[in-house]
């Protein structure tokens, strides 16, 4: 016969089942799989599994237990309780993660929905879009986390666009269009266009080497292609992992013209523009150029070969 557990000792035992599941969000994740191309995309979608089973449990023992509807409610508290808490052991908040708990709780909730209605085409239908929505964010995601391999396999060479799909690398930014275009003089380059009426367009990637310890600079080629004029400022723009997004980075500006050009962001003096610290080179986690609109009408900028140079 199976031992019948006492009163006293389900709570006990819910308890050590929920800190089992919550845990994970508390633990220090090390720079190297935080930046990682396979497990960091991925590592953040075991929040929907974490709650997708935290849901279920809650439902199925405990106070809670067989009322759904306080169940959701419960666990989509304790997600946003859970990313404001974990700041205290060095993770960040995030309102994507408590996004991907959403998602599990709400496909948890279809299951129980489909075992208990007669009608079951609803709990099917709504699972099915809670899937897509998992899954269509992460449709490149092989060709991206190839490319981002390979890139790093080249460092210092951060980038230079040669590989076909090195543009999956960047991100545009206030509505700029990036595309990997060929040079008149050989190679690749990454276009960026931008036509409408924002200040400070441009291009990011945080899928780059983070580590960039033992270098003392940034070289980054670039050319001015619209506007006329002769000249137009940009901006190298870099974050670390301290930093949080657009909070507190460290920057550089320099005037470009039509013709190839090398920028040049010393790394060792480089202060961040908040808190005035030194950037932390083991983990520069974003980088990023900015064009800095002068007036109306079209921009457009060519960026190549970011690589580092080794201190000494």
């Amino acid at each position: 016969m199976t031992p019948q557990r006492s009163p006293r000792q389900r709570p006990l035992l819910l308890l050590a089942v929920l800190l089992a599941l919550v845990a994970p969000f508390f633990v220090p994740i090390a720079p190297d799989l935080q930046q990682h191309a396979v497990i960091s995309p991925l590592g953040d979608r075991v929040h929907v599994a974490i709650f997708f089973v935290l849901t279920l449990v809650l439902h199925r023992t405990g106070p809670l237990r067989g009322r759904i509807w306080r169940v959701m409610a419960a666990c989509l508290a304790l997600g946003a309780v859970t990313e404001v808490v974990q700041i205290a052991a060095g993770r960040s908040a995030s309102v994507f993660d408590w996004l991907q708990d959403v998602q599990g709780i709400t496909l948890a909730s279809c299951w129980l929905w489909w075992r208990q209605s007669s009608r079951r085409i609803g709990p099917v239908l709504a699972a099915v879009a809670i899937l897509a929505s998992i899954a269509w964010p992460l449709r490149q995601f092989p060709a991206t986390a190839r490319e981002a391999l390979a890139t790093q396999a080249q460092f210092p060479v951060l980038c230079d666009f040669e590989s076909e799909n090195a543009g999956l690398l960047w991100n545009d930014h206030l509505g700029s269009t990036v595309q990997r275009v060929p040079r008149a003089d050989g190679g690749h380059a990454l276009r960026i266009d931008h036509h409408g009426p924002e200040r400070w367009p441009g291009t990011a990637s945080r899928r780059l080497a983070w580590n960039w310890t033992g270098h003392d600079t940034l070289l980054v080629d670039v050319r001015l292609v619209e506007p006329a004029p002769d000249s137009l400022r940009v901006t190298v723009w870099l974050e670390d992992k301290r930093s949080g997004h657009d909070i507190d980075y460290a920057m550089r500006g320099f005037h470009i013209g039509h013709g190839w050009t090398t920028l040049r962001v010393p790394l060792n003096d480089l202060r961040t523009d908040r808190r005035e610290r030194p950037l932390a080179l083991r983990t520069v986690q974003a980088v990023s150029l900015f064009l800095i609109r002068r007036e109306e009408g079209p921009m457009s900028l060519l960026v190549d070969n970011l690589r580092l140079v080794p201190r000494g």
